[in-house]
């Protein structure tokens, strides 16, 4: 049997079959009011490969919906999955489909702070109608996922610093770093500990081992969605954040701008640089007490 026709411009839809008849539901829904869908039981044919299939549905879709549960979390084939619209850029919806089902490791990461929808119980019908209405305004959204480029060498011991930071202000990150480590502290950056290979699930293990992260901002990492995404999953799992300000007079705005919002940050352009590293160095001494 040949593969279902092409088609392009669809919502693809991305589940577990431990959830499958809640996704089939809400695919009842989406097709009531006229969305073009892809789901896997329709459209991948007898005698195609499931991975070239799922990779043309994912690659031809305008969005992926991505229903998420333990399931969803424990499955290599819904990882695959998310991580391929993530690294092609997709607008991504977020939708639960387990109960009271918080997601962790990479699935906590790959989430973070982005809009969740929950179809759980007595919440079906509102959320599906929040979800559809958001699905056909997708024109006037910008979602822009971008791929991950860190992976540890190895598990760390937990407790450590983690450095956080994107672009030009990796030697200001550097010196600080040796400032830390002479402090005693032990300090992940990634320069050091990163191998070509890129995985969510390794940097969520990254920000979910360590004692407490630093960031070092500045208008690059505003701008990166790997830095997004590590700083608000730090956030979601309630790590303690120090915010360094590594670009000179940038006022953040924006995500980052929300992020930051009234916490103290340090400048590292001060008059006395060295000053404000050694009280980085006490607070963080003082956050990891």
């Amino acid at each position: 049997m040949a593969s279902a026709a092409k088609q392009t411009g669809h919502i693809m839809l991305s589940y577990s079959l431990t959830t499958e008849s809640l996704v089939i539901e809400a695919l009842k829904k989406f097709k009531e009011v006229g969305l073009a869908t892809w789901i896997d039981d329709e459209n991948i044919g007898a005698g195609s490969s499931q991975i070239d299939s799922m990779g043309e549905g994912i690659g031809d879709a305008s969005a992926v919906v991505v229903f998420y549960s333990r399931g969803y979390q424990r499955s290599p084939n819904c990882r695959l999955e998310a991580e391929h619209a993530f690294k092609l850029r997709k607008s991504i919806f977020f939708v639960r489909t387990e109960e009271n089902y918080t997601p962790d490791g990479w699935l906590g990461f790959f989430i973070g702070r982005n809009l969740s929808y929950d179809i759980t119980g007595d919440k079906f019908a509102s959320e599906i109608h929040r979800l559809i209405k958001n699905m056909k305004d997708l024109s006037k959204q910008k979602v822009v996922p971008n791929p991950l480029s860190v992976k540890p060498k190895s598990k760390l011991g937990e407790g450590y610093v983690l450095l956080s930071y994107s672009g030009s202000t990796k030697e200001i990150v550097q010196k600080a770093k040796s400032k830390i480590q002479a402090a005693g502290l032990s300090t992940w950056m990634d320069d050091e500990n990163a191998e070509s290979a890129s995985s969510m699930e390794s940097v969520a293990a990254l920000v979910d081992d360590a004692a407490l992260v630093v960031v070092f901002y500045g208008s690059a990492f505003r701008k990166s969605v790997k830095s997004r995404m590590e700083a608000e999953y730090a956030e979601v799992k309630k790590k303690p954040i120090l915010f360094v300000r590594a670009e000179k007079n940038y006022h953040p705005d924006g995500w980052l701008g929300i992020l930051i919002g009234s916490y103290m940050y340090f400048d590292l352009f001060r008059d006395d640089g060295e000053s404000v590293l050694q009280n980085l160095i006490a607070r963080i001494k003082e956050k990891r007490t």
